[in-house]
């Protein structure tokens, strides 16, 4: 049976909370779905032993507990639950395969105020793009601090379909992300009366008398409690105060909640709940303004503000509070306007519960932890409704106008994670290479193949792709077509490069029979495979063995704080003034200056290779292998200096592997100016670069740096970071060493 697993706020003593979640639960359900609330705790028996003591405590009389034991009772009863643990309070990955969909809402599951702690639960980021949905949630602010934006951005960007329960929320999503939210009904609405009946209690009827029901979560003034007061002594009315620790109906659960409002002559409450059951069950309400404990508006009140706005109801709020009129509240309008959001509630779910089947053909189908950025979306978009857009971390990812979208499906079609081009079976052929030329070799990364395979390009007649700096020193893919200017493209940029609208000009080339020699990472070659999607005699591919891509961001703040208010003229990420085994970073300055750090030294070097800096796609890469889809793979050569001493330059070798016959002639083509070693690749070669092979693994505050990093973007930040992993892996590694010389003591016993 198809199964739903919803997050929402858990262990709250909230009418409203509680009701919610049980709405949402039968609302899935009415879909065909089996639904359970998730709850994930970092202990198991702590729990559990709070649990019972808190039954122990209900059964001598204790009204706090009391309380608890009706919504603990509701739970069990209405809303049946799972519990997972982990030690960081973080639902698992592994969990995703056990539901086909998640739910986070309603309530308030994206107040920043209140949620500190957990958030990516609530933003369903343990689960896949297509299992996301978020059903009505609550910001329950009206802005959102700057401490809180990376969050939010990257949460909220996790979803394909967005909704929002206030419009306050709306306007703030659309700030952070600039895409639109649609605002729904809280789930509570979208069942009828006579559903809620068929729970609700008995309470209104052991009343005995009419009564005002009055429900404040935060303390009301005592002008305003007075004028209650007064309405209830001059109408014969009792009042029913719910949130009154004092009283006998504190103790009721959410059965008595529905019950007693449906029996209400006024409900006074700054509630939100308390007002949309009013307006489901047609009673008379009055919404109150919360005032905090210093006085201070309540950001809350957006929520209570839209649905007043949304059905014609702004008349019912405190200042139009009226002792002779309070029952004159007219719902005809609010009960049209009902039948109307149920239906775009009911409309916005089914779409979200079809987005694993057909639903849209668009890029947003992919998971953004595997996009790559490779932009081939962009350009097979016909109509150009596709952009990159930068995200909280500085990487560019696609953003889609939905209402220009066609739904023509070029954008999937293309897309190399979700259709790999096909490799190549079995490599032709490897080899160990350096260039003749010193000045190649030394203006290279390793041993100087992309420049021999550049000229012959451009000695064909042809352009060569590839990363390069602009004016501003950003990485950009961008092409030559002199021999002078393959320097441009040469050296390692470690920054992920904008492809911008780079494949549609090589296709335009091809088109005119030009020959293009296209170089990039693994998955860009790919993209401009499957973008151009027929093969070209005179296209030529050269990708390399990538550690991973890191951050644009980081990279354009990194080198603004090192250029110290004057202009860059050069910068290498390889300099092999000392060799190629021990190059450093180096920025030189307008005036001369040049900054040099050592690859273990400087900051972003060393946060770059302890895998801080990658995209979130580079930790799972689909692309890794010794077969690939290009022509022909470059790599630095390590470890040469122990597999193949003969061939050992210290100015740098490559390790070539020809994927096919066109590679292999590519190669042949430019030997001549090479120092070359043919070789079999072994185990041996595999461990020397298992880049190749393996993706990197994901350091444990990796996130947290791109997080402290969006607020203070600068060296310190780096350096912090990198200090506080160091610490980690020196306890890490002590616990493994205790671990060992125990074993080793039990063992010699």
């Amino acid at each position: 049976m198809k199964k739903i697993g919803i997050v929402t706020l858990y262990g709250m003593n909230n009418h409203g909370n509680k009701l919610q979640n049980y709405a949402v639960h039968e609302l899935l359900q009415e879909y065909g779905y089996q639904t359970e609330s998730i709850v994930c705790e970092k202990e198991i028996i702590k729990p559990r032993l709070k649990i019972i003591f808190k039954k122990i405590m209900a059964v001598t009389g204790d009204k706090k507990y009391q309380r608890w034991r009706s919504f603990y009772k509701f739970t069990r009863k209405h809303t049946p639950t799972r519990y997972f643990y982990s030690k960081n309070g973080l639902f698992q990955e592994k969990i995703a395969k056990d539901y086909t969909y998640f739910v986070t809402g309603s309530d308030q599951v994206w107040n920043p105020e209140t949620i500190k702690r957990g958030r990516a639960n609530y933003f369903l980021r343990f689960a896949k793009r297509e299992q996301r949905i978020c059903l009505s949630p609550s910001m329950g602010v009206q802005h959102v601090a700057r401490e809180d934006e990376f969050d939010l951005k990257k949460g909220l960007n996790g979803f394909r379909y967005l909704s929002i329960r206030e419009e306050a929320g709306k306007e703030i999503i659309e700030q952070l992300i600039g895409q639109s939210a649609q605002v729904l009904l809280d789930p509570t609405m979208v069942l009828d009366k006579a559903k809620w009946m068929k729970i609700a209690g008995n309470a209104s009827k052991t009343v005995g008398k009419k009564y005002i029901f009055k429900l404040f979560l935060d303390p009301i003034s005592e002008e305003r409690n007075k004028e209650i007061i007064e309405l209830a002594k001059k109408e014969e009315l009792e009042i029913i105060d719910l949130s009154d620790k004092a009283s006998v109906y504190y103790t009721l659960g959410p059965e008595q909640f529905l019950s007693l409002i449906e029996g209400a002559e006024l409900v006074c409450t700054d509630s939100f709940h308390a007002v949309a059951f009013s307006i489901n069950f047609n009673i008379p309400f009055y919404a109150f303004k919360r005032i905090s404990k210093n006085d201070v508006s309540n950001h809350m009140a957006s929520r209570i503000e839209t649905i007043l706005k949304k059905f014609n109801l702004e008349n019912r709020t405190e200042q139009y509070f009226c002792a002779k009129t309070y029952g004159e509240c007219d719902f005809s309008s609010a009960n049209k306007i009902l039948l109307t959001e149920r239906e775009r509630f009911r409309s916005f779910l089914q779409k979200c519960l079809n987005q694993q089947e057909l639903n849209e053909c668009n890029i947003m189908n992919v998971d953004e932890r595997i996009c790559t950025g490779c932009s081939a979306c962009v350009v097979a978009c016909p109509i150009s409704c596709i952009q990159m857009k930068e995200n909280e971390e500085g990487f560019l990812y696609p953003r889609i106008d939905r209402e220009q979208c066609t739904q023509c499906g070029l954008c999937t079609k293309v897309c190399p994670c979700i259709n790999p081009p096909s490799k190549e079976k079995e490599i032709v052929d490897a080899y160990a290479v350096y260039s003749k030329d010193q000045d190649v070799l030394l203006n290279s990364s390793s041993g100087g193949v992309f420049h021999g395979l550049a000229q012959r390009c451009i000695r064909l007649g042809g352009v060569v792709y590839g990363a390069m700096f602009n004016e501003q020193f950003e990485v950009v893919h961008a092409g030559v077509n002199k021999i002078e200017d393959i320097s441009k493209l040469q050296r390692s940029k470690y920054v992920q490069s904008n492809v911008n609208l780079v494949f549609a000009e090589v296709k335009e080339l091809l088109e005119k029979e030009v020959p293009v020699l296209f170089t990039g990472t693994t998955c860009q070659v790919a993209g401009l495979k499957n973008f151009l999607n027929k093969e070209y005699n005179h296209l030529y591919t050269m990708d390399f063995v990538c550690h991973g891509v890191p951050s644009p961001r980081v990279f354009r703040h990194y080198k603004e704080q090192k250029r110290r208010n004057q202009s860059i003229q050069d910068i290498s990420f390889r300099d092999k003034t000392k060799g190629w085994e021990e190059f450093s970073f180096t920025i030189v300055l307008d005036d001369g200056e040049k900054y040099v750090g050592k690859k273990r030294e400087d900051p972003y070097f060393n946060a770059f290779i302890k895998n801080i800096l990658l995209r979130n796609s580079c930790y799972h890469c689909g692309f890794k292998g010794k077969s690939r889809c290009s022509d022909i793979t470059v790599a630095d050569f390590w470890g040469i200096k122990n597999l193949l001493p003969e061939m050992y330059c210290k100015d740098g070798v490559s390790l070539v592997l020809c994927q096919n016959e066109r590679g292999e002639q590519m190669f042949k083509d430019i030997a001549s100016s090479y120092e070359v070693k043919k070789l079999v690749v072994s185990k041996k070669h595999e461990e020397s670069n298992s880049a190749i092979y393996a993706s990197m693994v994901k350091p444990e505050g990796r996130d947290m740096f791109f997080k402290k990093f969006y607020l203070e973007p600068d060296c310190k930040t780096i350096e912090n970071s990198l200090s506080s992993i160091k610490k980690k892996n020196i306890v890490i590694r002590a616990l493994r060493k205790a671990k060992r010389i125990g074993k080793g003591i039990i063992k010699n016993r």
